[in-house]
This record gives C-alpha cells, sequence and structure tokens, in this order.
C-alpha cells in the first residue's frame, strides 16, 4: 500500500511540475527571460527530489533485529544459563574427547532444549545429557542417556526426555 502511495505521490507530482513549468514557460515567453524559468524549474525539481527522498526514506525499512537473530542471540543467553549452573558444560564442544563433543539445540513452544553429547568413535553417542530452559530462564535437567554398546550409527535422541526416538 505505501508503494502505490509513493508511486501516486511521484507521478502526481511530475505532472505538478510539468503544469507550472507549462504555465512559467507561458509566462516567461511573454517576459522573455529565459534565465528566471530555468531558476524556477531547478527550485521545483529540487523540491521534488528532496520530497521523494523523505517520503522513500520513510518507507524503507529500517534494518531491525531479525528473528532469526533474536532465535540465535536468545539461544546464546540460554545456553551460557546452563553452563553457569552446570559448569562442567562450559565450552563443552572444545573439551577433550576421542570422537568430539556435540551440542544439540531444539525450540519447541517457549522452551529450549539443550542436549549435550559425547560422541563415539564406533558407536554414534556414548552418552548425551539433556537440559529444558524456558522464557522465564528456567533450567531443569531433564535426563541422561548412556550407551548400552549397541553400534547403531542411526541413533537419534529425544532432547525432550534423553531417550531413544523410536
Amino acid at each position: 500500500m505505501e508503494i502505490i502511495f509513493f508511486i501516486l505521490m511521484n507521478i502526481g507530482g511530475f505532472l505538478g511540475i510539468g503544469i507550472l513549468l507549462n504555465t512559467l514557460i507561458k509566462i516567461e515567453h511573454y517576459k522573455n527571460k529565459s534565465s528566471s524559468l530555468f531558476t524556477l524549474g531547478a527550485i521545483c525539481f529540487s523540491l521534488l527530489a528532496f520530497g521523494t527522498l523523505i517520503l522513500t526514506s520513510t518507507l524503507i525499512e529500517k534494518p531491525r533485529e531479525g528473528i532469526i537473530d533474536k532465535v540465535v542471540a536468545d539461544t546464546q543467553d540460554k545456553r551460557d544459563l546452563i553452563e553457569d549452573i552446570y559448569t562442567e558444560f562450559k565450552e563443552w564442544e572444545f573439551q577433550q574427547s576421542f570422537a568430539g563433543k556435540t551440542v544439540q539445540v531444539m525450540n519447541k513452544g517457549d522452551d529450549t532444549y539443550y542436549m549435550y553429547i559425547t560422541n563415539g568413535s564406533g558407536i554414534r553417542i556414548i552418552q548425551a545429557v539433556c537440559f529444558k530452559t524456558n522464557s522465564n530462564n528456567e533450567v531443569s535437567q531433564v535426563g541422561i542417556y548412556k550407551t548400552d554398546g549397541n553400534k547403531n550409527y542411526e541413533l537419534e535422541l529425544n532432547p525432550e526426555t534423553c531417550e531413544k526416538n523410536i
């Protein structure tokens, strides 16, 4: 809707300038002063350009924090909250481990679930500890998974329960 208004305003502005210039040309034709016509035309064009610039700047959306940026920032804040309470999980991915450590995050409604995973080499997941945070920044540990020795490479855990997906 704003774009249509913008286009109509520009068309109206150009038509208005055209009518004004036409009138000025007729007046100037009788006075024979071409320099004042040029000056008036330049002033009218400048005013239209300035008005268009102001309108355009109000119609263009200002950069703002996008929903993805907000979710990422919120997710990191909640993760920091977990790691402040459970300090053994600070910088989890950088802790020494044979096959590495990862963190899986899942958002569901107002809750965010974090699964701190210790990867295995012959076994996909050796151990996982799962946490839940909510919009009130409350943290709770929802479960612990320890491998049963099954070499199931397709193993998927549910971060809400820390149990195998069936």
